[in-house]
């Protein structure tokens, strides 16, 4: 076993605050999955996700495991083959999918409703919920409904796909990965030091130790990661867990994480979300690969590749600027506009750049920037009264110029009180009003001395519309 360097023992107290973006975590994340010396183990829910994935994202995911196990970095602990056996074993595959059952459900449900009204309706129900036109008009109407409802989740039920296709998918792309560990000693293991490390809440598992079956399943799994991290530590300098990212004791959440486009700045760690390893399981790890080596917890969701990364990706462009109705926003969601935009500028998210440029069309009058435009900086001219050189001085802002177009109009009342606001903060009022992305704008101030204070916005002054701004004819400065 390899003795940890005490200098390098910081990581074990954890982080409250990232000192990443979510786009640079990301970017990173990408990177050591791509790498050569990465190696991936799979964990059991992740073969569920297989039968719970549309068509096309459980194509594409498997194509990626096709990729890397052909370069011999994917690997299945016998013990996750050994829980997926159980579910074949007991004819469980499809608990691994229920919206179909759930589906199938719904509908004898609807049948079975329709035969009770039909035994059990009677005009003096009717009359007293204020249905007027009579048994056989209500019976018609609600086998129409039915029958209208019936039509839309036959064809989610079909959505779905073949257990035992799913099944031999997983056998002819995964089968070459799975360990060849003793799973009966490897139990035994398990057993003898389970107990003693939940009396200690080690992860992982801890949180199972009342499970009347496996209780000592995520630990069976951690031991192989472990052995086998430790056999093959020369070809490897990375591991990756790839499970679900609800496994609440194999990793955290910090509270913060790095700010887009700030130096000092965090923003909460939240929608999406950075997790980390559990700084007590990379201990372990590289108490038993080497000093220095790394370990991280991912998601399907992290590492989805180019088909179902463009679905997704199209999905969340289309929120920034849609509603739900699919109605054009007066107020974008643009918190995260800047990492999307990041990511567009990959060739494999073109489908993703035409679909979201065709959906804009109609709409470029009402933008000031399109995603997929070339330029990447927008000027905003911060004019403020005065010299506004006195220390702790609040400037006001008297106009703001975005790309050289003033973006303030004169409200209808009129008082001496307005906004205090920062830079961060205009910087979300730039991007709610003109989805323009943060990372994108930089503040020129007018007089220079105005940077780094606070500013007022007065309480006469408003944005003007999206479509106003790109309309109005541009100025200097």
């Amino acid at each position: 076993m390899h003795q940890l360097p005490e200098a390098r023992a910081t990581w074990m107290l954890g982080q409250l605050r990232i000192e990443q973006t979510f786009q640079e975590f990301y970017e990173e994340l990408r990177s050591e999955l791509d790498s050569e010396r990465t190696l991936v183990f799979v964990d059991t829910n992740v073969l569920g996700d297989l039968f719970r994935l549309f068509t096309s994202a459980r194509v594409e995911l498997l194509d990626w495991f096709k990729e890397l196990a052909a370069e011999n970095r994917l690997c299945m602990p016998a013990w996750v083959a050994t829980e997926y056996f159980h579910r074949v074993a007991k004819k469980g595959l499809d608990e691994f999918a229920p919206k179909a059952s759930d589906v199938n459900s719904v509908l004898r449900q609807l049948d079975q409703h329709l035969k009770i009204a039909r035994l059990s309706m009677d005009e003096k129900t009717l009359k007293a919920s204020n249905f007027a036109e009579g048994r056989e008009a209500f019976l018609n109407l609600l086998g129409k409904r039915i029958a209208e409802l019936k039509e839309p989740l036959e064809i989610l039920r079909k959505q779905s796909p073949e257990s035992g296709d799913v099944h031999q998918e997983i056998v002819e792309v995964l089968g070459k990965t799975v360990l060849s560990t003793d799973v009966g000693a490897l139990a035994e293991r398990a057993a003898t030091k389970g107990e003693v490390r939940f009396k200690q809440r080690m992860p992982p598992g801890f949180r199972d130790g009342k499970k009347e079956e496996n209780p000592y399943g995520d630990l069976c799994i951690w031991l192989e990661v472990l052995e086998h991290a430790a056999a093959v530590q020369a070809t490897y300098d990375a591991f990756v867990f790839l499970g679900n990212d609800g496994k609440v004791d194999w990793s955290y959440l910090p509270q913060l994480r790095r700010q887009p486009k700030s130096k000092t700045g965090y923003e909460r760690n939240s929608d999406p979300d950075i997790r980390l390893a559990d700084p007590r399981l990379v201990n372990e790890l590289r108490a038993a690969a080497g000093p220095g080596k790394k370990f991280r917890i991912a998601s399907v969701a992290d590492v989805v590749r180019d088909g179902v990364a463009n679905a997704v990706l199209a999905g969340m462009f289309y929120e920034v600027y849609f509603n739900r109705k699919g109605a054009f926003r007066t107020e974008f969601k643009a918190r995260y506009l800047s990492a999307l935009l990041a990511v567009l500028g990959n060739k494999r998210f073109a489908p993703t750049r035409a679909f979201i440029q065709r959906a804009l069309k109609d709409h470029r009058g009402s933008l000031v920037v399109l995603p997929g435009d070339e330029r990447t900086e927008i000027p905003v001219t911060l004019q403020v009264e005065g010299p506004c050189d006195q220390p702790r001085e609040i400037c006001t802002l008297t106009r703001i110029l975005v790309d050289g177009r003033s973006s303030l109009l004169e409200a209808p009342e009129d008082a001496e009180d307005g906004w205090q606001v920062r830079e961060e903060q205009l910087l979300d009022m730039l991007g709610t009003n003109y989805a323009l992305p943060s990372d994108w704008v930089s503040f020129l101030f007018d007089p220079p001395s105005a940077e780094k204070r606070m500013l007022r916005l007065p309480s006469n002054r408003v944005f003007k519309s999206a479509s106003d701004l790109v309309s109005t004819p541009s100025v200097r400065s």
